[in-house]
């Protein structure tokens, strides 16, 4: 077994003792998130896409979605990012999202 291979195993061992330890909070996070219907189409997108997900394609599928505005979209993929539950990746207009796996 290679290093990395170690400290992957390692890590997923951490990460499922963490869920363990903390399930009923990040039910409860869970819940609370999927109760917005922005919050929940946002997620939703990002969980039917296998990979990232372009900003662009984000935004303006949710706001055709869940029928908001393209700042209140911008506002809960913000939200969303500093709760841990999605993650950024790139910067200007190759940013996109992708799931971070918190919410499992």
């Amino acid at each position: 077994m290679t290093i990395e291979e170690e400290l992957l195993r390692e890590a997923q061992m951490q990460t499922a003792i963490l869920r363990a330890a903390h399930r009923e909070a990040l039910s409860e996070l869970s819940a609370s998130l999927r109760s917005n219907d922005t919050s929940a189409a946002i997620m939703e997108a990002l969980r039917q896409k296998a990979g990232p997900l372009a900003a662009r394609e984000l935004t303006d599928g949710v706001t055709n979605s869940a029928k908001v505005s393209l700042r209140t979209v911008q506002a809960r993929v913000s939200h969303l990012e500093e709760m841990g539950v999605l993650r950024r990746l790139g910067a200007g207009p190759n940013t996109s999202y992708e799931l971070t796996g918190l919410l499992g």
